[in-house]
C-alpha cells in the first residue's frame, strides 16, 4: 500500500529528526553547564531545526541568550514558545515560567509577571518568592509594600542563607520610613551580618554596607569600620562614613570619585553632594566635574535598573 508506505517513511524521518534534536539538546545542556553559551546556542538552534516541538530547546536558547546579553524583547518569545509547546524532556515548564516572570518584572509588566507566578500550579521556591518580592516593591502602593515585607519576613525564616532577601529589602526600603514591622526585619538582618560575612566574605559586601546604612549608633560605626578594615569597597561607604565623621568631606569625595571615574548612580551622587558644605571641597568637586569623563546612570522608569 503506497499510502501506508509513505506514512511509514514519514514516521521514520520524524523519529530520526527527533533523535537528532535530542542529541543536540544533550550537547546544548552540557555546553550551558560549562558556561559555553555560544556553543549551547548553536546546538539549540540545530536541534530546533530538526524538531521545533521540544520545549527544552527553546528554553535553553532563551537562557543562553540571556547569559550572552541579548535584549529581553528577543528572549520572551522563546520562553513563550517553550511554554506553548509544553513538550518537556529534561527540564519542566516551571523553569520557563520563572524566567519569563523575572524578565517581565524587569520591564515593568508587573501584573503579567505576577499572574505567571501565581497561575495553577502556583510556583513556590526561593527564586519565585524573590521575584514576587521584586514585583511587589515595584508596584509601590502601600498594600504591595506590606505584602513585600511579609514575604521577606517569611523568607528570612524559610531561606535563612539566601542573602538576596535582605539585600532587596535594604535596597527598596528607606531607613527614615520604616514601620514597626520593617524596623524589626531590618534589625534582624543587621544582627545576621556576621553570619553573612562568614558564609561569603566578599560576595556580600553590598549587603553589608546597606545593612550599615540602616544601623544606628555603635553598631553602625562597628559595621563601617569592619567593612573598610577588610578592604571592601562601595560608594555608599563614603556617604555613611561621612555621616558618622569617620571620613572628612575631601576624603569622602575622593572615595566617591574613584567610582565615578567609571560609573556612578545619579540619585546617590545627588544625595552625597547635598552633604558637602565645605567651600574648598565644593570648588574641588566643581573642577572634577568640569573635566568629568565617567558615566552617570539613573533609574528613570522605576524598574530597579539603571537607564
Amino acid at each position: 500500500d503506497p499510502i501506508k508506505s509513505g506514512d511509514s517513511l514519514l514516521d521514520s524521518a520524524n523519529l530520526a529528526n527527533r533523535r537528532t534534536a535530542l542529541r543536540c539538546l544533550s550537547n546544548a545542556t552540557n555546553y550551558a553547564s560549562e558556561k559555553k553559551y555560544g556553543e549551547a546556542l548553536v546546538q539549540s538552534d540545530l536541534g530546533i531545526a530538526y524538531d521545533d516541538s521540544i520545549s527544552d530547546l527553546w528554553y535553553l536558547k532563551a537562557a543562553c541568550s540571556l547569559s550572552t546579553g541579548k535584549i529581553r524583547a528577543e528572549i520572551l518569545p522563546l520562553l513563550d514558545r517553550s511554554l506553548k509547546n509544553d513538550n518537556w524532556v529534561n527540564y519542566n515548564k516551571d523553569n520557563a515560567r520563572l524566567m519569563a516572570a523575572d524578565i517581565l518584572s524587569e520591564t515593568n509588566r508587573l501584573q503579567q509577571a505576577m499572574e505567571i507566578l501565581d497561575a495553577n500550579p502556583m510556583l513556590y521556591s526561593s527564586d519565585a518568592e524573590f521575584v514576587r518580592v521584586k514585583i511587589l516593591y515595584r508596584m509601590g502602593d502601600s498594600s504591595s509594600l506590606s505584602k513585600a515585607r511579609n514575604k521577606i519576613d517569611g523568607a528570612r525564616r524559610i531561606y535563612p542563607s539566601d542573602t538576596r532577601f535582605p539585600l532587596v529589602f535594604f535596597k527598596n526600603e528607606k531607613p527614615e520610613n520604616l514601620d514597626p514591622t520593617s524596623r524589626r526585619i531590618a534589625e534582624y538582618f543587621i544582627s545576621q551580618v556576621a553570619q553573612y560575612q562568614e558564609a561569603s566574605p566578599d560576595r556580600n559586601a553590598e549587603l553589608e554596607i546597606h545593612a550599615a546604612s540602616f544601623a544606628t549608633g555603635d553598631a553602625k560605626r562597628r559595621l563601617l569600620r569592619s567593612f573598610n578594615a577588610r578592604g571592601l569597597k562601595h560608594p555608599l561607604y563614603a556617604l555613611e562614613a561621612l555621616k558618622e565623621g569617620i571620613l572628612t568631606q575631601k576624603t569622602a569625595f575622593d572615595y566617591v570619585a574613584a567610582f565615578a571615574d567609571v560609573e556612578i548612580d545619579y540619585d546617590f551622587l545627588k544625595k552625597f553632594m547635598a552633604m558637602v558644605d565645605d567651600a574648598s571641597v565644593i570648588e574641588y568637586a566643581a573642577k572634577y566635574f568640569e573635566a568629568f569623563e565617567g558615566s552617570i546612570s539613573q533609574d528613570t522608569d522605576g524598574d530597579g535598573n539603571a537607564n
